[in-house]
């Protein structure tokens, strides 16, 4: 393989995999019933996700960008409009929302479902996600 070659290559899979980010949670808390009541809690923080353009085929090809889970094929999120000037996108989740800005590499996400409903178990907390996504 030439150089130019090379440098063909690594241009190509790179344009292939920029728009593509895995986002890890570091933080997560939020609220969960208990016998007392509503109380505030952290809660375990170890979900991962992939932000990537959708499949060119199918019902989710109009928007944007698709969010699932690690080693989940079905998208858990949706993005309907791309990055704004300042590298910044908005989406919805089942039951919440995920903001990520890509040139800070941080995310937030929120699950709002929980609590309104006026189920008082600990099975639907409402909860707040910090992370951070790099490249693909």
């Amino acid at each position: 393989m030439n150089y130019l070659t090379g440098l063909l290559l690594i241009l190509i899979s790179g344009a292939t995999f920029a728009d593509q980010y895995l986002c890890k949670e570091e933080h997560a808390a939020g609220f969960r019933y208990e016998k007392s009541g509503w109380v505030a809690t952290k809660f375990k923080a170890d979900e991962k996700f992939i932000i990537k353009k959708p499949r060119p085929k199918g019902s989710d090809s109009k928007m944007a960008y698709v969010i699932t889970i690690l080693g989940r094929e079905y998208p858990y999120g949706w993005c309907n409009t791309d990055f704004n000037e300042r590298g910044v996108i908005g989406c919805q989740l089942i039951g919440g929302s995920f903001t990520f800005n890509k040139k800070s590499g941080r995310f937030l996400s929120t699950y709002l479902a929980g609590y309104v409903d006026g189920v008082d178990q600990n099975t639907n907390n409402p909860s707040m996600q910090i992370g951070t996504c790099s490249p693909l």
